[in-house]
């Protein structure tokens, strides 16, 4: 019963996260910018966000609200499929499958398997998580890595908590908003 609920939850999924996957969302600024950095790191290999001819952003610190965590599996992505729109976001519909696999497994660890599967089926029909999560932007990519470190987060077991740190790292990495979380977390 459940691997057949689980099952048809991801294959919901993949049929949401899919669906007109370069037209939907419609892309806006964030997107744009974040598309434009992995194009130029796709081809010209300089990661800043290209204006003309060989010149690129300099103050690129100004312009990246996400980093290299969702911007160089785009520009991968870029370079072999081409530049368009599905190459751009393929990456971040395997980041939504990502993220809905590390938020059963956590939920699982934490609250049981009904909680687990009402986890997911909540995340899979929730449809601003595709809103933002197909676009290429670090909000599902940063919540998946975040919920990666809670997962491997055990004090016994010195390489689960260098896993932890690792996917922690990331997060903040992916989005720097993210660190807020930190005394958060470290309170709960």
């Amino acid at each position: 019963m459940d691997q057949a609920l689980l099952a048809i939850l991801f294959a919901l999924l993949f049929f949401i996260g899919f669906w007109r996957l370069p037209y939907s969302p419609a892309t806006w600024y964030d997107e744009g910018l974040n598309a434009g950095v992995a194009k130029s790191l796709a081809e010209d290999g300089v990661f800043s966000l290209k204006v003309a001819p060989d010149e690129f952003v300099e103050q690129r610190q100004f312009l990246l609200t996400t980093n290299y965590p969702v911007l160089l599996p785009v520009a991968a992505s870029l370079k072999i499929f081409g530049i368009n729109f599905f190459a751009a976001r393929l990456p971040l519909v395997i980041y939504l499958f990502l993220f809905a696999g590390a938020a059963y497994l956590l939920a699982r660890r934490w609250f049981g398997r009904v909680a687990a599967l009402s986890t997911l089926a909540l995340a899979v029909v929730f449809l601003p998580f595709y809103g933002n999560g197909k676009a290429v932007l670090g909000e599902v990519p940063g919540l998946f890595f975040l919920l990666a470190g809670l997962f491997y987060l055990d004090g016994k077991n010195i390489w689960k908590l260098f896993f932890s740190g690792l996917a922690l790292g990331l997060s903040i990495a992916t989005k720097p908003f993210f660190l807020l979380l930190a005394p958060v977390l470290l309170l709960g």
